[in-house]
């Protein structure tokens, strides 16, 4: 794999080519200091795999991908990032880069899992372009055609027929699977009086198989077959495969493959390598509630709860529409990412999930994606609940210390370093109750000690837990304890008679 460098900071210039010469599958064809001058060595040289810098001077890391972008797709771009740069890094990945290393905790370990990444990804990618399943303008133009969701008329029956010649009187039914198998080498099976009619991309995830089958056969007979047929070729690639049922009438391929889908889809949440059609499909189905709960809007639900619950909701469930269930982990991985924009760790794992979410064919891959992004939230909060009781301790500190001094809100966010909005919520959620009644509690329970152990004059007590109004202290006391500071002391003295 031929490699790029791209940074304009010499010292992590000659660390990677240090580092990257000691991996055997990677060679470097060249350094370069800015984006201008990497534009011009990719164009000569076309590597693999290129790794950028973001911020760097004449042409930027940004300026750089967009460029490669316009007609490269292929090329493995990992960018370089520091902490601060994180929302350069979330744009770089918008536009086109395949991943990034944060700079703090780039090593050997790293670097070589990055590049291996890549080199996968490429890999992948060429045997997918090796792979030609639309070669033909015959197999666009019958695709063009059969995802149209209608019965045929007679004109497009009669042009598939006269583009692909095994169109003819049988009965057809549909075979669909992951793409994925196709990179992997996928077979159907000779063993079996069925013929194979052509194939296309259902979408990037899902390739459909048109079959033939003689009308000849009984109905139960030509069932049997078809069965033994999918569950051969299931049991051949070690892998999901969905099945219609079987139509004498072409014009009615496009209503059946929805369908089709609908049974490929079940796979994804059941992760056997066996056949799934209707009898199946509706067999697992069977009693379990289409109607999508809206976690979103139960109160009190903090968003680590939510995607637990609803990866629990879409497993147990297993009828939604795979589309519905990655749109809405797609709008709560968005969710997530504004109300946690200053966590990379986590964002990193979003943007993975995202990956995952757009891609993947098994639910387990997106249980494990989605619980990291459920875990990074769960001991962000722990960390964030951590530090706002240390804020909230020393808060309680400095009052404990400076009650019978004229502290204010703003005097005692200013200690602990906060704003005063930020530190009057997190106190008040702390303690149950807001920063100056708390100091009111602190000061009249001081001067309720004071008034019971001591021969202090109430005015000087008053003076010295912070209130140089006495006349306004006592207002104060009696509202809290129910008679004045004297009838307190009063009180007092008759029970130690």
């Amino acid at each position: 794999m031929k490699l790029l460098i791209v940074d304009d900071e010499k010292l992590i210039c000659e660390w990677l080519n240090y580092s990257i010469q000691a991996m055997k599958s990677f060679e470097i064809i060249g350094t370069a200091n800015n984006g201008s001058e990497a534009l011009s060595l990719f164009y000569k040289t076309r590597p693999d795999i290129i790794i950028t810098d973001l911020k760097m001077p004449v042409m930027d890391g940004l300026e750089l991908i967009k460029k490669i972008r316009q007609d490269n797709d292929w090329v493995q771009i990992i960018i370089l990032s520091a902490y601060s740069e994180f929302n350069l890094a979330r744009e770089a990945l918008r536009i086109g880069a395949d991943e990034y290393i944060l700079k703090t905790e780039m090593n050997n370990e790293v670097l070589q899992e990055a590049l291996i990444k890549a080199q996968n990804s490429l890999t992948r990618s060429k045997k997918e372009q090796n792979y030609s399943v639309e070669k033909s303008l015959s197999q666009v133009h019958n695709r063009k055609i059969l995802l149209n969701n209608n019965i045929l008329n007679k004109d497009e029956i009669d042009s598939l027929k006269s583009k692909v010649p095994e169109w003819s009187n049988h009965h057809y039914f549909i075979i669909a699977i992951w793409t994925n198998h196709l990179i992997k080498g996928f077979h159907l099976s000779n063993s079996y009086p069925i013929n194979h009619v052509f194939g296309f991309h259902y979408n990037d995830l899902i390739y459909i198989y048109i079959e033939k089958i003689s009308e000849n056969l009984q109905h139960k007979e030509r069932e049997k077959l078809m069965i033994d047929y999918a569950n051969e070729i299931a049991q051949i690639n070690g892998c999901p495969i969905a099945m219609s049922e079987t139509d004498s009438h072409i014009k009615n391929i496009p209503l059946n493959i929805p369908n089709v889908i609908n049974n490929l889809e079940l796979s994804f949440y059941i992760e056997e390598n066996r056949v799934f059609n209707k009898m199946t499909t509706e067999k697992e189905n069977d009693g379990k509630n289409e109607k999508e709960e809206n976690i979103f809007e139960i109160p009190n639900i903090n968003l680590y709860t939510k995607l637990k619950v609803l990866l629990s909701y879409y497993y147990n469930s297993q009828v939604l529409p795979l589309k519905k269930v990655r749109n809405r982990l797609w709008e709560l991985m968005d969710t997530i990412e504004v109300s946690y924009s200053k966590n990379p760790e986590l964002l990193k794992a979003i943007m993975s999930a995202k990956k995952i979410i757009a891609k993947s064919t098994k639910f387990s891959e997106l249980e494990i994606s989605i619980n990291k992004v459920a875990n990074h939230i769960k001991d962000g909060d722990l960390k964030l609940t951590s530090k706002k009781n240390s804020y909230v301790t020393e808060s309680m500190k400095f009052i404990e210390e400076n009650f019978m001094h004229p502290i204010s809100l703003e005097d005692t966010a200013s200690y602990v370093g906060l704003s005063q909005e930020y530190f009057s919520k997190i106190f008040s959620d702390e303690n149950g109750i807001n920063y100056s009644t708390y100091l009111t509690k602190v000061r009249l329970n001081k001067a309720r000690k004071l008034l019971e152990y001591s021969n202090y004059k109430v005015q000087n007590i008053a003076e010295s837990v912070g209130y140089p109004n006495v006349s306004y202290f006592s207002t104060v006391f009696k509202k809290e304890f129910g008679c004045t500071p004297f009838e307190y002391r009063r009180k007092q003295l008759r029970k130690e008679i």
